[in-house]
C-alpha cells in the first residue's frame, strides 16, 4: 500500500567506523574508559566500511543472556528505563504517568503505586547473575518484626520495609535468605549454556548459533562478496549502552547500527509510535478458560462517531494498570509474536529457535523467556488475560528462630545456621503488599473501590469528577446533546485488543470500540499495495520500510535546472515550494495478473525513464513487471525539473540532458514499485464519481466550438467535470489510500515561477494525506466527514504552555541567531516534521491526484485577460492588440500564483474527500492488461466518410505548427506568433528551413497545419521527436484505465472513452455492462504532446498545432485502442509492435556542474545574512523572512531531509520542528548574485498560518557546500528567536 521511506545514515564526518567507535567509547575528558571502573562486556562487531552500518555481531553466551533477559522485563520497567525523554510506547507511557500522578488514597495501599511503577521481575534472582543486569531493582528482600515470640503460630513477612505485622509492630528487620548454590545445569550461563559456541546477532537482533553455513547464508543475504567490504571492531557495552540497545530494539529496525554507530548522533527525542503487523487473533483455549470480564461505559459523539472517554470501576482500571506488570515475553506470546515491539519480537523467535537447538539451559529457563510469569502478588482478582503468577516458596521456622525454605533454602534471623532445627512448629507466610487488611493470599487488585474513574482515549486515568467530565467535553468542543452512552463488556477478546492498541496507539478506546472489522464478504479480494516515495538522489541510500506503508521524501534539483512545461529558457529552478513524489499502487490477483500504476509529480512521463525503470524491474523480478502492466503517469506540473526526456525538442531549453533530473526520477519510480511489491496485502477497491465544477475551464473554446453541434449538445460543459476516485481498503487496516483522475492543467504556478512544486495536484495530494493523518480512520469511513479547510498536521504534535506576551519576548531574547556550523546530512533528515508523525508498521495513507484529458483545460478559471488593459483577450486568437504575449489566464487567487495553486488544489482535495468518504461501489472481476507499441508516423487509419463509407488515411511524421510557438493563455509564447494561425509567415519559414525544410508530402499530410518545426524528420544530433508510442489498457474489475502518451483535449478524450466503452459493453461474454468506468490517464509512459479532434485540428490553436502526427491522430488512437479493448475482452494477446529507441548514450548536456561554493571572509556557511528584527512579534498571516549564507542545493538534494525548518520552543530550551519545506506555508528560495558567482543566499519565507500556536519560534536552514577539489560538507544555521502572538 505504500512504497517506502529512505533512511540515510551518512556521517559526513570524514571518520571511519573504527574511528567513530573509538570516539564513542571515550569518556568526556577524552581518555579511554577503563573497563575496571564499570560493568562492561565487549562485543565483536562486523561493520560495512562504505555504508556505516552493522552487518552483525559475534558474541558468547554472556551477551546473548543479556539480550534474552529483555523478555523477562515488565513493560512498566521498560517505560521507566527508557526515561521521560524516550518515545511514547503507544498509550502505555500515558498510563504509566497516570499511575505516577494518582494520589495514594485511590489505591488499596501505599505500596500499590510502587508495584506498578517499579514492577518486580519474576526472574530477578536469575537476572541478578547476568554480566550486566538492566533491571533497576535488586531481588526482593524479606522483612520481619523483632517480636518473634508474640506473633502467634503464623509468622508474617513483607517485601516492603516497615509494614505492620499482625502483632502491630513494624516489619523492619531484614531477613538474609541463605540459599544453597544452584546446581549448574548445562554450563554457567543464566539462560544459555556456556561452552565453545559463538553466536551471531544480526542488526535486527536475530540470534543464531554460529556456523559456516549460517555465516555464508548471512553474507549472501547482506550482499557481502568481498572481505575488504567489512571491518571487525570491538565495542564495549556498559549498563547504559545496554539500556540504549533495549530502546532501539523497541523502536528501530536496526538496533545494533543505531546503538553502536549512532550513539551520539542526536539528542532529539525520537517520535516513534509502535504498531504491530496485524490485529491479534485470540487463542481459543485461553478464551475458553477465561470467564472473567468487566465493563466500560463509553461516551460517544454521535456526529463525530468517536469515543470521547469512558467511565470505569476499580476492576477495569485494575486490569489496565496491571498491564504495566506484564513481562515483554508474555505480551509477545499473547499477541502472536507480532507485538509491534520491533526487534524484541525477533529475540522471542530466536529464543524459540535456540531452545529447539538445545542451546538453552533447561525447560524451566526456557519458560522464563517464552512464558515469563508475573512476579508474586502482581496479579489482580479480575485477571482478563491469563498470565501465570509466580509465588514465594513455602517458608517454615522453628523455636531456634531459624526460618528456612522447604525446598532446602535456609534463612536465619540472627546468625547463619547450616542445619534447621528438627523441631518445626510454625509456618511462615509473605504478606500481599496490595492488602491493607491482613490478607496474605495473592490476587487482590490495586485500586480502592467502589470508585469511578475517567479513562481517556490515550488511557490516561483519573478519578471521576463532574467538573472534569465537563472540562473534557469543552476541550473536545462536543455539545451535551451530541453525546450517547454505550456500555461494553470486556472479556478476553476485548482485553487482548486493548493490550494490542495500548502498545500502538494514542486513541485506544476509539481504535478498539470504533474499529470496523473486515467484511466477511469481499467480492473483489485482490492484493493491493499503495506506494509513496519521493525521488531520491542516491540509489544506495537505505530504505526504511516501516512495515511497508510509509511516506518517504526526496527532492529534485532545486537550482540551475530549467523547468519543464512552459519552454521558457528563463524559468530556472531556484528553490522549493512543495517536494515532488512518486505514488504507486499495485493490484494483483492471487496467483494471477497484476497491474502497476505510478503517479509521478513531474510534467510528464519520459520514454527513456520508463525504459530504464523497466530494465531495473526485469533485472529484479524477471517478467513479473514489464511494459505490459506498468503505467507511469505524470501530473503535468510545470514547476518540476526538465532535462529528463530523450528527444531533442523537449530538452532544448534545459541545455540538453540533465542526468541528475533523470536519475532522480528513475530511482524514485523504481523504489516506489519495489516497496509496493514487497508489501502486497489482501484488500478491496471501491470506486466513486462526482462532478467538480470550478477547477478548470476550456482555454481554447473557439476550437471546441468547431466540433459538431450535435456532439456538443450531448455534454453539459465544454470540459470534463467528472472526477473518478479509487478508494483502497486494506482487510486489516481499513482505508489506506486513494487515487483519482481529473482533468485540469498543472499551470496554477506561472511561467515565471522558479520554485519546485507539484502545482495544484501536488498541493491537493499533500492536503488529503495530511487530512487523513489528522482525522484518522473513523472520519475516513464516515459519510459525514467533511474537509472544511486545508488540514494542519502540526497542531497536536506538542502542547505549548501558555505564557503572556512579555514572558514570551523575554524568552525569545535569550536565543540569538547561531553562527553557521558543520552538520551531518542526518540532522536534516531527523528534523523533518512528517518523520515525527510516522507510525511504525502501520500503512501510511497515500493519496494521488492523477492527470486525465487535460489538453484544453486550464485551472485559471477566471478567464484570459489582457495585462495592459485588463479587458478580456480576443476570442479566436487569444491576443491583445494582435499580440499574444499580453494575454494571460487568471486563477481564482489572482494575482498570487501561490493562492491560485492552493485554491485549485483545495477544490480537488475537497471533492476527493467527499468521494472517498462516500465510496461504496466495489470493483469486481478480473485484473488484466494489454499493451502495444505503435509507429504513429506512418500508421494507416480507416476513417468514415461523409457519404457513409470508409477511407484509409495515414498519420504523418511529427511536426509542430506556428501556433505552437504562440503558447497558451496559461503561458503565452514570444515574438509575433499567435494561436489560430493556419498560414505561418515568410520570415519564420526561412528560419525553419535552416533546420529542416518539410517536403510536399509532409506539408500535405499535416495540412492545414503550417509547419514551424518538422521534428519527425529531424535526426541531428539524434531524433527530435518520438514516432513509436506505447498504448496500454489496464483493467481492475469494472474500471478500465486508458494509458495515453499525450494530452488529449476534452472532446478527444470523450471520443476515445466512448469508443472503448462501446467495444467493452457490446463484445465479449457480458463481463462489462453500462456501469463500466473508463478513465484516461494522460501523459503516461512517454510524451508526444497533444491530441485534438479532427475539427479542433482545423482551427490550429496551440493544441492543434501541437498535435504531432497530423489531423488523423485521434482516429489512429481510437482505432488502436479499439483493438486493445477487443483483445482484452476476448482474452487474445496482441503483438508487441516496434520497440522505441533508447537514446541515453547519445544525450548531450551543456549544464555546468557545481565547481565550488564560497562565502566572504569571516563568514561561514549557515551564517544569518538578514535576521528577524530584535524583540520582534508577528501575527498570524504575517510573513517572516530570514536570509542565510548558503551553497548550491545541487550539492545534495537532501533526500528525506529539508532545506528549511520552522521550530517552536518547547519548555525552556527544547526546539521542536513544526513546519518544513514540504509545507505550503514555507518557501525556500535560493539565489546567487550572478551565474558565475560562488556565493549564494538562501531566503526562507514563512507565511504564518492561522492555525499556528502562540509561542517562541526560530527559522533553521540546512545545506551542503562544495569546496574546490574537495568533498561536499553539510552545514546548518538558525535565526534569532521571535514571538508569534
Amino acid at each position: 500500500m505504500s512504497s517506502l521511506g529512505f533512511r540515510s545514515f551518512d556521517f559526513d564526518l570524514g571518520l571511519s567506523p573504527p574511528e567513530i567507535l573509538s570516539l564513542i567509547n571515550r569518556n568526556v575528558d577524552g581518555g579511554p574508559l577503563n573497563p575496571v571502573d564499570r560493568k562492561v562486556i565487549t562485543l565483536k562487531v562486523l561493520v560495512d566500511k562504505s555504508k556505516d552500518r552493522v552487518f552483525f555481531a559475534e558474541a558468547d553466551y554472556k551477551f546473548v543472556d543479556i539480550l534474552l533477559s529483555f523478555l523477562t522485563l515488565p513493560i512498566g520497567t521498560v517505560v521507566r528505563l527508557l526515561g521521560p525523554d524516550a518515545p511514547s510506547i503507544g498509550s502505555l507511557t500515558t498510563m504509566y504517568n497516570s499511575v505516577s500522578s494518582l494520589e495514594s488514597r485511590h489505591l488499596r495501599t501505599d505500596y500499590c503505586k510502587e508495584m506498578l511503577l517499579n514492577p518486580r521481575n519474576a526472574s530477578e534472582t536469575e537476572c541478578s547473575k547476568l554480566k550486566i543486569n538492566v533491571h533497576p531493582l535488586e531481588p526482593a528482600k524479606l522483612y520481619s518484626c523483632h517480636q518473634w515470640s508474640d506473633c502467634g503460630s503464623e509468622r508474617w513477612f513483607s517485601t516492603f520495609k516497615d509494614r505492620d505485622c499482625r502483632c502491630e509492630c513494624r516489619m523492619s528487620m531484614l531477613v538474609n535468605v541463605l540459599e544453597e548454590d544452584e546446581a549448574i545445569e548445562g554450563g554457567g550461563g543464566v539462560f544459555v549454556k556456556d561452552g565453545a559456541s559463538k553466536f551471531i546477532i544480526t542488526d535486527d537482533l536475530q540470534v543464531m548459533a554460529g556456523s559456516t553455513a549460517a555465516c555464508v547464508s548471512l553474507f549472501r543475504k547482506l550482499g557481502i562478496n568481498d572481505g575488504n567490504e567489512v571491518e571487525a571492531i570491538d565495542f564495549v557495552f556498559d549498563t547504559q549502552e545496554v539500556i540504549r540497545l533495549l530502546k532501539f530494539a523497541l523502536l528501530s529496525k536496526s538496533p545494533l547500527t543505531e546503538a553502536i554507530l549512532y550513539v551520539h548522533r542526536s539528542n532529539k527525542k525520537e517520535s516513534v509510535k509502535f504498531q504491530p503487523k496485524r490485529t491479534p487473533q485470540p487463542d481459543k483455549n485461553a478464551r475458553a478458560a477465561n470467564t472473567n470480564n468487566t465493563t466500560l461505559k463509553l461516551f460517544v459523539s454521535k456526529s463525530k462517531k468517536k469515543v470521547l472517554y469512558a467511565e470505569a470501576g476499580a476492576d477495569a482500571v485494575d486490569f489496565l494498570f496491571s498491564v504495566l506488570t506484564y513481562p515483554l515475553g508474555s505480551i509477545i506470546r499473547l499477541l502472536g509474536k507480532k507485538s509491534g515491539f520491533r526487534c524484541v519480537d525477533n529475540l522471542y523467535k530466536s529464543a524459540e529457535d535456540l531452545s529447539t537447538g538445545g542451546y538453552l539451559k533447561s525447560e524451566e529457563r526456557t519458560k522464563m523467556l517464552l512464558c515469563p510469569k508475573l512476579a508474586p502478588f502482581h496479579s489482580v482478582d479480575n485477571q482478563l488475560l491469563q498470565i501465570e503468577e509466580t509465588s514465594y516458596p513455602q517458608y517454615v521456622f522453628d523455636s531456634s528462630r531459624c526460618l528456612w525454605v522447604v525446598a532446602d533454602a535456609k534463612t536465619d534471623l540472627s546468625s547463619p545456621t547450616t542445619e534447621p532445627s528438627e523441631e518445626i512448629r510454625f509456618s511462615a507466610v509473605v504478606r500481599d503488599p496490595k492488602s491493607p487488611y491482613g490478607e496474605v493470599d495473592a490476587g487482590k487488585g490495586y485500586m480502592k473501590g467502589p470508585a469511578i474513574f475517567i479513562i481517556q482515549n490515550d488511557l490516561s486515568v483519573e478519578p471521576f469528577s463532574p467538573l472534569k467530565s465537563l472540562e473534557l467535553l469543552n476541550q473536545m468542543n462536543v455539545p451535551i446533546n451530541d453525546i450517547v452512552e454505550r456500555v461494553v463488556t470486556i472479556g478476553y477478546d476485548e482485553a487482548l485488543n486493548l493490550l494490542n492498541a495500548s502498545i500502538i496507539s494514542k486513541t485506544v478506546l476509539s481504535d478498539v470500540f470504533n474499529r470496523k472489522e473486515p467484511s466477511q464478504e469481499i467480492p473483489y479480494h485482490d492484493l493491493i499495495c499503495i506506494g509513496n516515495t519521493v525521488f531520491k538522489e542516491n540509489r544506495n541510500q537505505l530504505v526504511d520500510s516501516d512495515g511497508g506503508f510509509s511516506c518517504s521524501e526526496a527532492h529534485c534539483p532545486a537550482a540551475d535546472v530549467n523547468m519543464m512545461g512552459y519552454a521558457n529558457t528563463e524559468q530556472i529552478a531556484s528553490g522549493v515550494h512543495l517536494r515532488l513524489r512518486a505514488r504507486a499502487f499495485i493490484v494483483a490477483e492471487p496467483q494471477g495478473n497484476r497491474v502497476v500504476f505510478v503517479n509521478l509529480d513531474a510534467c510528464m512521463a519520459s520514454q527513456l525513464v520508463t525504459l530504464k525503470v523497466l530494465e531495473r524491474l526485469k533485472a529484479r523480478y524477471g517478467n513479473l513487471y514489464t511494459e505490459n502492466n506498468v503505467a507511469i503517469s505524470g501530473i503535468h506540473t510545470h514547476a518540476g525539473p526538465g532535462g529528463y526526456l530523450q528527444y531533442v525538442v523537449y530538452i532544448v531549453t534545459s541545455l540538453g540532458f540533465v542526468r541528475q533530473s533523470f536519475d532522480v526520477l528513475v530511482d524514485g519510480i523504481e523504489q516506489s514499485i519495489i516497496q509496493a511489491h514487497e508489501n502486497l496485502r489482501p484488500g478491496s477497491v471501491l470506486v466513486n464519481k462526482g462532478e467538480l465544477l470550478d477547477a478548470g475551464i476550456n482555454r481554447s473554446p473557439s476550437a471546441y466550438l468547431n466540433n459538431p453541434a450535435a456532439e456538443r449538445s450531448k455534454y453539459k460543459f465544454d470540459t470534463d467535470k467528472e472526477m473518478t476516485l479509487l478508494k483502497f481498503v486494506d482487510d486489516e487496516w481499513g482505508p489506506v489510500g486513494s487515487f483519482n483522475w481529473f482533468a485540469t492543467h498543472g499551470t496554477s504556478m506561472s511561467r515565471t515561477n522558479s520554485l519546485i512544486s507539484g502545482d495544484n495536484k501536488g498541493a491537493a495530494a499533500r492536503f488529503m494525506e495530511d487530512w487523513f493523518n489528522e482525522n484518522g480512520i473513523q472520519n475516513a469511513n464516515s459519510d459525514n466527514s467533511e474537509a472544511d479547510e486545508i488540514p494542519r498536521r502540526i497542531s497536536n504534535i506538542i502542547s505549548v504552555a501558555r505564557k503572556n506576551h512579555h514572558e514570551l519576548l523575554e524568552l525569545a531574547a535569550s536565543f540569538q541567531s547561531s553562527p553557521g556550523k558543520r552538520a551531518t546530512r542526518l540532522m536534516s533528515v531527523a528534523r523533518r516534521v512528517r518523520s515525527a508523525l510516522r507510525q511504525a508498521d502501520k500503512p501510511t495513507f497515500v493519496s494521488a491526484f492523477c492527470q486525465s484529458n487535460c489538453g484544453d483545460v486550464s485551472p485559471n478559471v477566471l478567464g484570459a485577460f489582457c495585462i495592459d488593459t485588463g479587458l478580456p483577450c480576443e476570442f479566436n486568437h487569444s491576443t491583445c492588440g494582435g499580440k499574444n504575449e499580453l494575454c494571460y489566464g487568471r486563477g481564482p487567487g489572482h494575482p498570487d500564483e501561490f493562492e491560485n495553486t492552493r485554491i485549485i488544489g483545495d477544490r480537488q482535495f475537497k471533492k476527493a474527500v467527499e468521494l472517498f468518504t462516500q465510496a461504496s461501489e466495489q470493483l469486481k472481476g478480473k485484473v488484466d492488461h494489454r499493451h502495444t507499441y505503435v509507429d504513429l508516423s506512418k500508421l494507416e487509419v480507416t476513417v468514415p466518410t461523409q457519404g457513409g463509407g470508409n477511407e484509409v488515411v495515414k498519420t504523418c511524421p511529427a511536426a509542430m505548427g506556428f501556433a505552437f510557438a504562440a503558447g497558451t493563455t496559461d503561458g503565452p509564447g514570444a515574438f509575433d506568433f499567435k494561436q489560430g494561425d493556419d498560414k505561418g509567415n515568410a520570415f519564420w519559414k526561412l528560419v525553419r528551413n535552416f533546420l529542416k525544410t518539410p517536403g510536399k508530402e509532409q506539408k500535405d499530410c499535416q495540412s492545414p497545419k503550417p509547419i514551424l518545426l518538422d521534428t519527425g524528420e529531424m535526426n541531428m544530433p539524434y531524433e527530435w521527436a518520438p514516432s513509436i508510442l506505447p498504448l496500454q489498457i489496464l483493467r481492475i474489475g469494472q474500471l478500465v484505465i486508458l494509458s495515453v502518451p499525450g494530452e488529449f483535449t476534452t472532446m478527444a478524450g470523450r471520443r476515445l472513452r466512448d469508443a472503448v466503452r462501446t467495444v467493452l459493453t457490446s463484445g465479449g461474454n457480458g463481463e462489462f455492462d453500462n456501469n463500466v468506468h473508463v478513465v484516461i490517464a494522460g501523459l503516461t509512459n512517454t510524451y508526444s504532446q497533444y491530441v485534438t479532434t479532427f475539427e479542433e485540428y482545423e482551427v490550429q490553436r496551440y493544441e492543434g498545432a501541437s498535435t504531432l502526427f497530423g489531423p488523423h491522430t485521434l482516429a489512429a488512437y481510437i482505432q488502436e485502442f479499439q483493438k486493445l479493448a477487443t483483445a482484452l475482452i476476448s482474452g487474445q494477446t496482441v503483438e508487441p509492435g516496434p520497440q522505441p529507441p533508447d537514446l541515453l548514450d547519445k544525450q548531450i548536456s551543456l549544464l555546468r556542474p557545481v565547481v565550488m561554493d564560497g562565502t566572504p571572509p569571516g563568514v561561514k556557511f549557515g551564517d544569518v545574512g538578514s535576521d528577524v528584527p530584535q524583540n520582534s512579534t508577528f501575527k498570524r498571516g504575517d510573513t517572516v523572512t530570514v536570509v542565510f549564507w548558503s551553497a548550491c542545493p545541487r550539492n545534495d538534494l537532501l533526500t528525506e531531509g529539508t532545506y528549511a525548518l520552522v521550530e517552536i520552543l518547547h519548555g525552556q530550551d527544547s526546539w521542536v520542528p513544526v513546519y518544513d519545506d514540504d509545507d505550503f506555508c514555507l518557501r525556500f528560495k535560493w539565489s546567487r548574485p550572478s551565474k558565475l558567482s560562488t556565493r549564494s543566499h538562501a531566503t526562507i519565507e514563512w507565511r504564518i498560518p492561522e492555525t499556528a500556536a502562540s509561542g517562541v519560534y526560530r527559522i533553521k536552514h540546512f545545506g551542503a557546500s562544495k569546496g574546490f577539489m574537495s568533498a561536499v560538507r553539510h552545514f546548518t544555521g538558525s535565526s534569532s528567536a521571535f514571538v508569534v502572538a
